[in-house]
């Protein structure tokens, strides 16, 4: 498309149209393609956090257990 609209340079409103049209392509892909990766990050701190809050849990159940265990003797 490019070799295109350089052909087509003359004619302002054609080449202006083509040429709008491959920078606003790009765009999108480029935009897409942002999405895809902070889809991904997203997912991998959700996942991370999820982890650290179950470990967390089971932390806390196991203190409470020692300690209500200390207590009670």
């Amino acid at each position: 498309m490019k070799e295109i609209a350089d052909k087509l340079k003359d004619n302002d409103n054609l080449y202006t149209a083509i040429s709008n049209t491959i920078a606003t392509k790009a765009t999108t892909v480029a935009l897409n393609e942002e999405i895809t990766r902070a889809k991904t990050a997203e997912a991998s701190i959700t996942s991370d956090v999820n982890d650290k809050l179950t470990r967390k849990a089971d932390t806390t159940a196991l203190n409470d257990y020692v300690l209500t265990t200390a207590l009670n003797k």
